[in-house]
């Protein structure tokens, strides 16, 4: 099994502290899988991202907005912005971000056949690309110096959830997207 992946990424930001800070770029992925174990002998894919997002610092508040669009040979093209607000008090910062994600499935996931004495792992050429969606409310004391303490509660909603489910009366798995998949959760640390 060859696999080659070539990746090139270029960013570009500005370099000075200012009130108005930025960021863009670009990004070129080839994948390339050739082996006996996959369709037809080989597949391979390309895509291409642009980037980018602005910072912009009021007196107590840092506002952040953010995009990337992906360009797929093979899968679905995709526009996924973001949004990022920071409250900076004397004690406390107080952040909420929101982002919507996006995952292509993987040639493995998509055209690869593991099959030996203990497995059988079939690929799924239809699957689809994972849509997400992720909350955050993240603080962040100072009031504790020079110890901090901070609490994070997330949400996250994935639409066309990839996983490797095993079919029923079998010992055959496959990809298969699962339809919606939220998770919810906090930390502290």
């Amino acid at each position: 099994t060859k696999i080659n992946v070539i990746n090139h990424r270029v960013t570009c930001s500005n370099l000075t502290d200012k009130k108005l800070n930025y960021q863009y770029g670009y990004a070129i992925n080839h994948e390339n899988i050739t082996t006996k174990r996959v369709i037809e002998g080989g597949q391979k894919r390309t895509y291409f991202s642009f980037f980018s997002s602005i910072d912009y610092t009021f007196k107590k508040v840092d506002l952040r907005g953010a995009f990337r669009y992906l360009y797929s040979d093979k899968n679905q093209n995709a526009f996924t912005p973001a949004l990022n607000l920071k409250f900076n008090f004397p004690d406390m910062d107080i952040r909420f971000s929101y982002a919507n994600g996006f995952r292509i499935p993987s040639l493995k996931e998509m055209h690869f056949n593991f099959i030996d004495i203990n497995h059988n792992i079939q690929g799924n050429s239809n699957l689809k690309s994972e849509y997400s969606k992720n909350f955050q409310l993240t603080f962040d004391s100072k009031f504790l110096n020079p110890h901090k303490l901070n609490l994070n509660f997330f949400y996250n909603q994935i639409d066309d959830f990839i996983t490797l489910i095993q079919n029923q009366n079998s010992i055959t798995f496959d990809y298969l997207n699962i339809g919606s998949y939220e998770t919810i959760g906090a930390k502290l640390g």
